[in-house]
């Protein structure tokens, strides 16, 4: 079972909507499933002002997604260590749903790092 406070993002998920119209874009999906996510982040200054996700998936998918929008803002994009997330959520969930969070990492890597080089 996902601990308390990815179950309480995957019910009431934060920054879900349209992300088409914003600056920068990442997709992303999990081909064993469902699982689809797009992300949307805007960068002013080198900080990441707003993030925002559309999709659908799973409890896991959703919820990582809304968690992963509230961990990225107002921050700069170098401070951003998404790499630790899936280990970090992966641990929590289990081995077999990782790929569940994967997703929605996979995405936000898309659309952050690109902007790091």
């Amino acid at each position: 079972m996902p601990p308390s406070f990815l179950q309480d993002h995957a019910q009431f998920p934060r920054h879900r909507r349209e992300v088409l119209d914003m600056a920068i874009v990442g997709h992303a999906a999990n081909p064993m499933c469902a699982d689809v996510v797009d992300v949307g982040i805007v960068v002013e200054d080198g900080v990441i002002i707003d993030a925002a996700f559309a999709g659908k998936g799973c409890a896991l998918c959703i919820g990582s997604a809304s968690l992963l929008c509230e961990y990225v803002r107002n921050k700069r994009r170098e401070d951003v260590h998404l790499d630790e997330m899936p280990h970090l959520l992966g641990e929590t969930v289990g081995r077999m749903r990782e790929g569940c969070v994967r997703v929605s990492v996979t995405a936000f890597e898309r659309a952050i790092l690109p902007f790091r080089r």
